[in-house]
């Protein structure tokens, strides 16, 4: 309805608006060198912020950028995350086995990313929050 009123071609604020359309604050540059950051050291980074500040844009901007064949981003969106689902949902993005008990999924995922990052001398998490 508003659309046409204001002759627009598109519904604004949508989550299928191609990320390139997106509005590139200066937060959220600053947001998106932080996250190419932790990824070009392959550190975890964690994304919190209240509802509505840009979490879910930073994040779709900042996966549209990847190099697919380098990276791959694991993506929990949960504001109740449990030990048991994080280690679930984790599994589940790798394609491996994400049934039975936490003992279980915390060693499959540890194991998982064992493996993974064998190479590296050790690794962090790092996190930022978004106001």
């Amino acid at each position: 309805m508003f659309e046409t009123f204001y002759s627009m071609t598109d519904t604004p604020f949508t989550r299928e608006m191609p990320p390139q359309e997106l509005y590139r604050s200066d937060l959220l540059d600053d947001i998106i060198d932080r996250l190419t950051y932790a990824a070009q050291r392959q550190l975890f980074a964690v994304v919190t912020g209240d509802c509505g500040t840009g979490k879910t844009t930073a994040i779709r901007q900042f996966s549209a950028a990847l190099d697919v064949s380098a990276y791959k981003l694991l993506y929990l969106s949960d504001s109740k995350l449990t030990p048991r689902h994080f280690y679930k949902g984790m599994l589940e993005q790798l394609g491996c086995e994400s049934v039975g008990t936490i003992l279980r999924l915390r060693y499959n995922y540890t194991c998982i990313f064992g493996r993974h990052y064998s190479k590296l001398p050790r690794y962090s998490s790092w996190s930022m929050s978004v106001k």
